[in-house]
């Protein structure tokens, strides 16, 4: 009975949403759900198009903007790119490890630093629950990956 009345939430929620023309939103658990029955547990919502990736909210408030992971892992990155500027004018090279940055990241997201010289440095970030990966360089060194083609810009797997 439990597993039927998930599903039917879940199908009242897809069909509500194209409804509305949104992509996806956020319910709580116990929560009314469209039929009045209490949803047993987070539900989420599926991409609008064919083809676009699922979306993650980072609150549990019907109505915050929700994020892709692929942003996810470009906010890291771009975090990085930050730190990385900021410790190359003060120390003259990049920073080989997280550690020697102020790096905070993004939940979901793990960077790694995969190579720093004195004039460049290269990282990739993934994001586990969706199998995405991206990758970004700066100065003289090679990009990490080969969808990664300009300094400075993160990108992702295809």
């Amino acid at each position: 009975m439990r597993r039927e009345s998930t599903t039917k939430s879940a199908q009242a929620i897809v069909w509500l949403a194209g409804l509305a023309s949104c992509t996806s939103f956020t319910v709580r658990p116990g929560d009314p759900g469209p039929g009045g029955d209490r949803v047993p547990a987070p539900i989420v919502a599926p991409a609008g198009a064919p083809g676009e990736e699922p979306r993650i909210t980072t609150s549990g408030d019907i109505g915050v903007e929700p994020r892709r992971p692929r942003d996810f892992a470009f906010s890291a990155l771009h975090e990085l790119l930050r730190l990385q500027d900021s410790y190359h004018r003060q120390h003259a090279e990049y920073a080989r490890f997280l550690e020697d940055l102020d790096f905070r990241g993004r939940p979901g997201v793990s960077v790694r630093i995969v190579r720093a010289t004195q004039d460049g440095w290269s990282a990739l970030a993934r994001v586990a629950q969706v199998r995405l990966e991206c990758a970004i360089f700066q100065g003289r060194v090679a990009s990490p990956r080969p969808y990664a083609a300009r300094a400075g810009e993160p990108a992702c797997s295809p």
